[in-house]
């Protein structure tokens, strides 16, 4: 009888971006190695870095916004004063 070859799975490590069997066994020996736990290590870095220059920029962004914001009033304050411009409040309709 003819012996058909089959395929065996596998599974990708994102951390370390290869391909390894997708067994119990060859999956526990790759995740104890070095290079494993340095990538896992390397991406968890990375990816705290990331959050914390989101979190800067963001908060770069809110400060400029509010300046932006602060700085509008206070030229629309002076339009008003002087004529240039007029205040409504409004009920809509």
């Amino acid at each position: 009888m003819t012996e058909f070859w089959v395929s065996q799975a596998r599974h990708w490590c994102k951390f370390c971006q290869c391909w390894l069997g997708d067994t119990k066994a060859a999956r526990a020996k790759h995740d104890n190695g070095n290079r494993h736990k340095q990538s896992v290590e390397d991406w968890m870095k990375d990816n705290r870095k990331k959050k914390k220059d989101e979190r800067i920029a963001n908060d770069d962004f809110e400060q400029e916004m509010k300046e932006i914001d602060r700085a509008a009033r206070q030229q629309f304050k002076e339009d008003v004063e002087s004529g240039q411009a007029t205040f409504h409040r409004g009920g809509g309709g």
